[in-house]
Parts: C-alpha cells; structure tokens; sequence
C-alpha cells in the first residue's frame, strides 16, 4: 500500500485586509483621491471593496473593485481580483481585469491595459 498522506497539502488562500486592498487600490490610482462607493464583509472579511475617481467636470469617473475568490450575490469570480471600470454618468461603458491576487504567493500580479 503507497501512502499518501501529506503529499497533497491544501493550504488555505490569503485573504487581504481591507488596509492592504486599499494600498493596492491607491496605488492603481496613482494619487488621485477616491471615494468608497460600497463594501461588504462576511466571515472571511473583505469581500467587495468598490472605490470611484470622479471628474466633476465632465461626469465621468472610474470605479476600481475588489472582489474576493467566491460566488456572492454582487457576482463570482474564480480568483480574487481587481477590475476597472469605466463610467458616464450611470451607465458603465467598459472595464477590464487590472490586478489578480497569486494565491501561491499572495502578492498581486498587475494587469497591462
């Protein structure tokens, strides 16, 4: 009989703090100031952190959101992510993948766009 116990250690994902998301959040928004538009928690902690950039001037702005590895009612990802989107007025007009959390490592691997 082969054992193998050990051999395939789960080790579980890291889950950022709020703090960190924020430093990665500031970061991608390269020192223009945001505003927190939404966030939820649960068990695990920060779930969905939705940040905005608004240029009052023209009424369009740019919205960066975390989203944790899950499936919950604001949406589901496979891996813990970052997107940006793009917005006039209400309406979202496009956004893509900008930041994905390595789970191996737990530092964020930046997206070109």
């Amino acid at each position: 009989m082969i054992a193998f116990m050990g051999q395939f250690e789960i080790v579980p994902e890291r889950i950022p703090s709020k703090e960190e998301v924020l430093e990665v959040l500031t970061a991608l928004a390269k020192g223009e100031k945001f505003e927190p538009v939404r966030e939820k928690f649960d068990e695990g902690g920060l779930y969905l952190l939705e940040v905005k950039i608004a240029d009052n001037f023209t009424g369009e702005s740019i919205h960066f959101e975390y989203l944790r590895k899950g499936k919950y009612s604001e949406g589901a990802t496979d891996s813990t992510v970052i997107y940006i989107e793009f917005y006039s007025g209400d309406q979202c007009i496009g956004g893509h993948n900008v930041a994905d959390l390595d789970p191996k490592t737990g530092n964020w691997v930046y997206n070109q766009g």
